[in-house]
């Protein structure tokens, strides 16, 4: 998958493994269609900061839908939003706010966490990007201290 450095692990059962940002990846098995034991994994910190996160949204259109094998309107209308919202945020226009990652988490079983922590990390590097220039002249306060 382009972008998103997929990949199969060694070993039995068999695992895969999805670059998501910096050192963390999803590492998962599959069965009968759908991701289980599904685990959020640091990995080194080789390629750190070089490339943008993945936005969750690329993550829900490239590897969740597939394995769900359901529509735009079923998948918007299981999580109780409206197309339009659920098509931002797999367009990458839109984030994934609090209130959408408690959905996302109860309707794919994985808990809000992750798609708050993929959201940060994404939001996180595109403001570091923007204010490159900026946060260089801002003082430490403790800096200020020791004058």
């Amino acid at each position: 998958m382009p972008g998103f450095n997929f990949h199969g692990l060694e070993g039995k059962p068999k695992r895969y493994s999805i670059h998501i940002n910096g050192p963390w990846c999803l590492t998962f098995e599959w069965l009968e269609k759908n991701a289980y034991r599904v685990n959020l994994e640091k990995l080194s910190l080789i390629m750190m900061r070089k490339r943008s996160p993945t936005h969750p949204g690329a993550i829900l259109r490239e590897d969740v839908f597939p394995t769900l094998g359901i529509s735009v309107t079923e998948f918007s209308r299981h999580l109780g939003i409206s197309r339009q919202t659920l098509h931002a945020v797999l367009s990458e226009k839109s984030a994934i706010t609090p209130e959408l990652a408690l959905r996302l988490g109860t309707f794919l079983g994985n808990g809000p966490q992750l798609w708050i922590e993929m959201q940060s990390k994404y939001d996180l590097w595109h403001a570091e990007i923007k204010l490159k220039k900026i946060l260089p002249k801002i003082p430490s306060f403790s800096g200020l201290l020791a004058a």
